[in-house]
């Protein structure tokens, strides 16, 4: 019989897709068939009314998924009874895009509260349309044994659920109820009465305690957000003196009563994606952002979190659990490198497969969306390419922030944010993320393994690991055309453009540390057309925390000592004096041209002492901005491809002006470099690097370019940051094979 085969390509396991059609189908009196397979996903259909089927396909698929391509051809089929759904096809290599997990959806919260419903009170309960999916998945394709739910056999009830093409719960892989459930533990004991032990823990947290909740990637350190005493005691056990805690809100009208929010930033709170968004404060909490007027707020995402809020009225902390510097921490055997902190925990026994961080996005005044870690929700990021690659490819990334990338086939794979890579914990959960996407993916190995220029970065080392253990190609990319070539990948821009690169630190071709960089972009590579006046990094790395060290290295340019001593310092003479002599003899002292740094020497003189956090001296400055100030900038000259700021006026402003008004008038004078930089182009324009996530000086180049008739774009799926580094490498080789 004349049979329409589909073969549906893009994000589409994982979200509900069989059953939604399975449902179209029958709803048009078709019969045939929908499996899994190591592509997407195959549909046989016969009947009369296949084209509206195709017609109704793509504007009644399910709102979590994405379609990305439908291929069709007539076959000849025996004739099918009805319609039905297959079990996946296995195969050793899949090139499907991969599912994220999803915040919980508005028919689960309901069924939460309702006394007479089998999952009343269920702290797992999940459906077709939200709950865990990249955290708990082991293999492709995404079915119940490929899951840690495999071990769990569900209930006569579940079962009746998960078969019948009517039910929300049709297919879904983690479906569970109380009979069939994976236990949960409040510590070590067994929960057997929910709502009991949930209105335990509230209690405790009431009482100041903080508490260790495992959510859909990793535990959340929780306390309560109005108790300064238990933030207090957070931060000093943790070692976090300043860095801002994330907030979780019951419900939009919570933040909203904390926090400014348009309707943009309240769309990306009620997403299934849920991510941390930041917020301008409105309502002051003691210790939550030290010295900011913004939030990192979340809304309760998990059936754990719906159930703890029906007990409590106030904000909570919910922030990574992990050592200091550490990734978070996803498993309850190693909770004992918290109990420093806590030894109260609540957990269960679904396993996380894929740890998994919470994102953190941001809303421009521009009307931008810019993901500043990319992970829960979000990732892993998937993009289909025109063409069929003809080998594999591994990125690496950067150090800091690290994630990685992957291609082959016609899919490119970012993963989820990993963390910075320096210390043994993060390259372990690093490597181990690799391997497991290999194996998700069936791929042996990579045929090119592409890294930073920076012969020092963990990444850099693993590369050249794996590519003598693989017998792999090794490439590797400078780190700042790297970002540039993020942007133009995520926005499909294949002209030449002139890419503003400002960041902390990037390995340069002249073997200096870059980060200031504006570079000319195109099919061939880059030149680098224009950068900040080099000055000296005293002591390396050590500057970067020590921040009063960039201060003294600019000024040793500019002033004299006696000049000097004029300004509050927190070092004594004979310090200066040796800084001052590491600065002449240039003993470790490596020249930088990065903006970061620059942001670095004017927080410090705006008062912030030392950097406790990477990135803080960025929002130290976007908190002091003051729009009174908008008009005013400070002098800079462009000579020979060398930009100088007018630090004789920085300075003498420090010791005479209140630092709203230095603060404001060093960020207006950053983008006026942009702005006369890029007067006469015509070419696109790119913001890459970590200076960018700013949203002060985004919004502010974004909009005027704009404005002046420039195309200009900035990361929005990708982040500025080295969150999206991996992906501009990996672009790098897309480009080698495009041109061939």
């Amino acid at each position: 019989m004349k049979t329409l085969k589909l073969l549906i390509q893009g994000r589409i396991q994982g979200v509900g897709f069989r059953p939604f059609i399975s449902n179209l189908a029958n709803s048009l009196g078709l019969c045939g068939c929908v499996k899994n397979n190591a592509l997407g996903v195959e549909v046989l259909l016969q009947g009369l009314k296949c084209e509206e089927f195709l017609r109704d396909l793509p504007l009644k698929a399910p709102k979590i998924s994405q379609i990305q391509t439908i291929e069709t051809q007539e076959i000849d089929c025996p004739t099918f009874q009805g319609f039905e759904i297959l079990e996946s096809e296995q195969s050793n290599h899949y090139a499907i895009p991969p599912i994220s997990d999803l915040a919980i959806c508005e028919d689960c919260k309901r069924e939460l509260k309702e006394s007479k419903n089998p999952r009343y009170f269920y702290p797992l309960i999940n459906c077709t349309n939200c709950g865990p999916r990249h955290s708990v998945i082991r293999a492709l394709p995404y079915d119940r044994e490929r899951t840690s739910m495999a071990e769990f056999e569900m209930c006569e009830f579940c079962q009746s659920q998960y078969t019948s093409p009517t039910s929300r719960f049709f297919h879904a892989q983690p479906i569970s109820c109380p009979k069939c459930s994976p236990k949960m533990f409040w510590g070590e004991e067994v929960i057997e009465d929910y709502p009991q032990t949930f209105s335990l823990i509230a209690s405790k947290i009431k009482e100041g305690e903080i508490i260790l909740i495992e959510g859909i990637g990793g535990f959340h350190l929780v306390c309560d957000s109005t108790n300064a005493k238990s933030i207090k005691r957070l931060r000093e056990l943790k070692n976090r003196p300043s860095k801002p805690l994330a907030l979780m809100c019951k419900d939009i009208n919570q933040a909203k009563e904390i926090a400014y929010i348009s309707p943009k930033e309240e769309e990306a709170l009620l997403s299934p994606q849920a991510p941390i968004v930041l917020l301008k404060a409105k309502k002051h909490l003691e210790g939550i952002a030290p010295n900011l007027q913004t939030y990192g707020i979340m809304l309760s995402y998990t059936p754990i979190y719906e159930l703890l809020f029906s007990f409590l009225d106030i904000p909570l902390v919910a922030t990574s659990a992990n050592p200091k510097g550490e990734p978070i921490i996803y498993e309850r055997e190693k909770l004992d490198k918290l109990s420093f902190l806590t030894t109260l925990s609540l957990s269960h026994q679904r396993k996380i497969n894929n740890p998994i961080e919470d994102s953190i996005i941001q809303i421009l005044s521009t009307q931008d969306e810019v993901v500043l870690r990319n992970a829960r929700g979000y990732a892993p990021t998937c993009f289909t390419l025109p063409q069929k690659l003809p080998f594999s490819i591994l990125a690496m990334g950067g150090n800091q922030k690290a994630s990685f990338a992957i291609g082959f086939e016609n899919l490119v794979i970012l993963s989820p944010y990993i963390g910075d890579l320096d210390n043994l914990e993060s390259i372990s959960r690093y490597k181990q993320s690799i391997q497991k996407i290999q194996k998700l993916y069936g791929i042996a190995k990579f045929d090119e393994i592409i890294a930073d220029l920076h012969p020092n970065y963990e990444s850099t080392k693993i590369a050249q690991e794996l590519a003598q253990e693989m017998d792999s190609k090794l490439t590797q990319v400078q780190h700042h055309y790297a970002h540039a070539l993020c942007v133009c990948f995520e926005h499909k821009i294949s002209q030449e453009v002139l890419a503003f690169c400002f960041d902390g630190t990037g390995f340069g071709e002249d073997r200096n540390i870059w980060g200031g960089e504006v570079l000319e972009v195109g099919a061939e590579g880059f030149v680098r057309v224009a950068h900040f006046k080099y000055f000296k990094l005293l002591g390396g790395e050590v500057a970067v925390r020590d921040i009063e060290r960039i201060f003294l290295s600019i000024a040793f340019d500019y002033l004299s000592l006696e000049q000097i001593q004029k300004f509050q310092t927190h070092k004594t003479p004979q310090e200066i004096a040796t800084l001052y002599q590491m600065h002449q003899k240039s003993l470790n002292s490596p020249l930088t041209s990065s903006v970061g740094r620059l942001f670095d020497m004017v927080a410090f003189l705006c008062g912030l002492k030392t950097q406790s956090y990477e990135g803080e001296s960025g929002v130290w400055l976007q908190n002091l901005y003051d729009e009174r100030f908008s008009a005013l900038s400070y002098d800079f000259c462009i000579e020979g491809g060398e930009i100088e700021l007018d630090f004789l006026s920085i300075f003498e402003d420090s010791l005479s002006i209140g630092k709203e008004e230095i603060a404001s008038k060093f960020i207006n004078t950053l983008a006026q470099v942009i702005f006369t930089l890029s007067k006469t182009e015509n070419r696109k324009i790119v913001l890459c690097g970590g200076v960018f996530c700013n949203n002060i000086l985004s919004a502010k180049v974004l909009e005027k370019l704009r404005k002046n008739g420039k195309t200009c774009y900035i990361g929005n799926k990708i982040p500025p940051n080295d969150n999206g580094l991996a992906l501009g490498q990996l672009y790098h080789s897309l480009r080698s094979i495009y041109a061939r």
